[in-house]
């Protein structure tokens, strides 16, 4: 075993410091967030930067949890990243497996076509048209799900991970009866587990932070997802307002009292934690995949 020169220990000293500030920097914000979340007015206002508090207020985590808006958003959310990542995943293995065949009846075709819905689009007026006329999908749930799901990129992703599976397996299974589904479940599916593991994140991500469709399709408040009541909460000053008056009464009686540590900052805050942290939390168990679900994936052209 080779020992390790002053430099290579130098090098990694340097490399560990200044990846862990570069970590902590990138949480800090998020923690700050937190952190104001469980503060009242007084202390918010006293400090520009709230460490750590010095009296716990949960009066913001009770304040949004008072009614089912939040609960309604989550149940909402939750249908869309579950389904919404199924349907991708499904349509980008079909996809890729069909394009990986070269005997495959207009293989060549629908390759161009896939790329070309890289670099051009219809534009958002044609979009809507062809979803609220043509698909009749106005304040439908299922326009944030199928509106949007063979996304090129994971599919060129998966395609050239499935090229690097051994084409003798295929064929062996072929010798012994099996039909090309049979196949894609149970031999090409289960080897691609590091890419569809990294591809399933990146479009569970996509969906859970979905936001767009909802703004141009849904129209009824119990249907909205969580970003959608996010974005009323931080960005339009009134919303707050609008909301008080149903969210006030529910948040007095389950306190049993007033709602004077209460202020706007904490409810903001309270639920920007509350939005993302979950999907924060599956990172960690996923990460493994990234490395070798990507660039294995990304070897050839």
């Amino acid at each position: 075993m080779n020992r390790r020169s002053v430099g290579d220990w130098i090098f990694d000293s340097f490399n560990y410091s200044f990846l862990g500030i570069l970590g902590l920097v990138t949480l800090f914000p998020f923690w700050n967030v937190m952190m104001t979340s469980l503060v009242g007015s007084s202390e918010y206002y006293e400090k520009s930067v709230v460490m750590w508090p010095s009296h716990l207020n949960i009066s913001g985590y009770l304040y949004i949890f008072s009614t089912n808006w939040i609960a309604t958003g989550y149940g909402i959310t939750i249908l869309i990243t579950v389904l919404g990542t199924l349907f991708d995943m499904t349509l980008v293995c079909t996809a890729a497996y069909a394009m990986v065949k070269k005997d495959v009846i207009g293989h060549k075709f629908f390759n161009y076509f896939f790329l070309l819905t890289m670099y051009f689009g219809g534009g958002l007026i044609p979009y809507y048209l062809i979803v609220t006329k043509y698909l009749h999908m106005t304040d439908n749930v299922a326009s944030m799900i199928i509106t949007s799901s063979l996304g090129v990129w994971s599919y060129l992703v998966m395609k050239n991970f499935l090229r690097e599976i051994p084409a003798e397996l295929t064929e062996s299974a072929r010798i012994d009866g099996a039909g090309e589904f049979l196949i894609l479940i149970k031999i090409m599916l289960p080897l691609s587990l590091p890419s569809i593991a990294t591809l399933s994140l990146f479009s569970a991500v996509g969906h859970w932070n979905e936001w767009g469709r909802a703004l141009y399709f849904i129209n009824s408040a119990e249907k909205q997802p969580l970003q959608m009541i996010l974005r009323k909460i931080v960005l339009d000053p009134n919303s707050l307002g609008r909301m008080q008056g149903a969210m006030d009464k529910a948040y007095q009686d389950l306190v049993g009292g007033t709602n004077d540590t209460l202020f706007e900052g904490a409810v903001k805050a309270a639920t920007v934690t509350v939005t993302a942290l979950p999907i924060m939390l599956v990172y960690p168990f996923l990460q493994k995949y990234f490395v070798k679900g990507v660039m294995v994936g990304s070897v050839k052209g």
